[in-house]
């Protein structure tokens, strides 16, 4: 909660900035740019489906939706965009949410886990999630999700959801190639985006992603959507979110997030850094003292 509350401070400071700084910009007649956020949700429980309608109402009502799939669209300067993506496509969450965002016109990408269609998640392992009960969507219904609802967008989301840092080359390659052969079998449609697993990739991975044919990718790190580049960020949002909480990622005022990870993973080097030169500085001290047991003892 604590970290929640700090997280939230911040970005509402980041969000005055921001809008203090576009003021002074409109003031010199200067142009603002179309600001883009790519929102993923994991799942929409029963009980939580109106904070979730909640949280879409406030999307329409500040933002435009769009499609990460379209990549002609044309954007409106000084305007903001938003667009809605799911990863891991469970299948009650899906069906609970889709007639929703297709009554309010929200476009939406599903990633799916190719190797999983119609099984229990196997990544979860809290046995308190209530995600756990859920299935993947079948091949069936997967099929029947794009057949009936031009606004989705199915994406891959690897093949077994496994974590691509923790796979060889062999295995990591083929997560990212087969899923995508998978999908475009099954669809018999091109599969153009895909959202790493967890988030987490390397450089090897994305060069992967593009060999295979994908346009574009996603990680999970907060941050505006820009035409061009491979990869792109997204902000995690739930529907147990706060609604001011929501709004803030909704505009953006989160994207501080990657920076403040960096800093905070260079300071633990310096700090692993710091203790090994002390460590080693202890040793010499007391090799020295060995090697001069008179000179210690005075």
């Amino acid at each position: 909660m604590v970290k929640r509350l700090i997280k939230l401070s911040i970005s509402i400071v980041v969000y005055a900035l921001t809008e203090i700084k576009d003021r002074i910009y409109l003031f010199l007649g200067k142009k603002l740019p179309a600001r883009r956020v790519v929102l993923y949700y994991h799942a929409v429980p029963e009980e939580e489906l109106q904070k979730f309608l909640q949280q879409m109402d406030l999307l329409i009502r500040f933002t435009e939706p769009f499609s990460i799939a379209n990549g002609n669209c044309q954007f409106t300067a000084g305007k903001r965009y938003s667009a809605v993506t799911f990863d891991d496509g469970l299948s009650e969450t899906v069906n609970r949410v889709l007639p929703e965002l297709m009554r309010r016109n929200i476009p939406i990408t599903i990633f799916v886990p190719s190797a999983c269609l119609g099984e229990h998640p196997p990544w979860i392992i809290d046995p308190m999630d209530p995600s756990l009960k859920e299935k993947v969507l079948s091949a069936d219904e997967l099929r029947e999700v794009m057949g009936k609802n031009e606004l989705v967008t199915i994406g891959s989301h690897g093949m077994t959801h496994r974590n691509l840092l923790s796979l060889d080359d062999v295995e990591g390659k083929r997560e990212i190639f087969q899923s995508k052969v998978d999908l475009e079998r099954l669809l018999a449609k091109r599969i153009d985006l895909i959202s790493f697993p967890h988030g987490d990739y390397r450089e090897r991975h994305l060069k992967w992603a593009l060999e295979a044919g994908y346009k574009k990718a996603f990680g999970t790190f907060p941050a505006y959507f820009i035409d061009g580049g491979n990869i792109g960020g997204r902000v995690r949002v739930d529907p147990s979110d706060w609604l001011l909480e929501f709004k803030m990622k909704l505009l953006g005022a989160y994207r501080w997030l990657p920076w403040a990870i960096a800093v905070k993973r260079k300071l633990r080097v310096l700090k692993s850094f710091s203790c090994l030169r002390q460590e080693a500085t202890r040793a010499e001290v007391n090799e020295s003292g060995s090697r001069n047991p008179r000179q210690s003892e005075k």
